[in-house]
């Protein structure tokens, strides 16, 4: 590999490091999210356990809020389309971390400091088994934050 192709590497893996992250629309680069994309819904990439909730699934085929509400499983389900929306915002909050500790602790955190810490515990928290994550001894005040954010969001997403 010559010079100029690892100063391009480079670059990119900084870019990827260094990017912003949106809690609201999620993050891009996550492995374990998908592209929620159906129009009159802002886009959005969500955590992968988010897949299996039918109305992430009735509102990806019918690819439109339009088409959706048209829909037996709206009429059946829903009475208004403000309706869906809250239901959207109750199962983002229980899924997805970022997102949760955005709506109710604003400003308490860097995101883009824990962007791989959001990413394990958003996927230790569907997964039947123990999470388990070594921190070094010496911890900083924001590391001591999340850790307990994402206790107490598991308790509170438990129900």
């Amino acid at each position: 590999m010559a010079t100029f192709d690892i100063f391009i590497e480079n670059s990119k893996r900084l870019k990827k490091f260094f990017s912003p992250i949106n809690p609201l629309f999620g993050d891009p680069k996550d492995t374990r999210r998908f592209l929620f994309n159906v129009n009159g819904i802002k886009k959005a990439y969500l955590p992968l356990a988010m897949k299996a909730i039918p109305l992430i699934q009735q509102l990806m085929i019918a690819g439109s809020v339009s088409k959706f509400k048209r829909s037996h499983f709206f009429k059946s389900n829903f009475n208004s389309i403000s309706a869906v929306h809250s239901s959207l915002n109750e199962y983002r909050l229980k899924y997805d971390l970022p997102f949760w500790i955005h709506k109710n602790y604003p400003d308490q955190i860097n995101f883009n400091e824990f962007r791989s810490l959001f990413s394990i515990f958003n996927e230790g928290r569907w997964v039947e088994k123990p999470l388990r994550i070594m921190v070094r001894s010496n911890l900083d005040q924001d590391t001591t934050t999340v850790i307990n954010l994402f206790i107490l969001w598991f308790k509170v997403s438990i129900n």
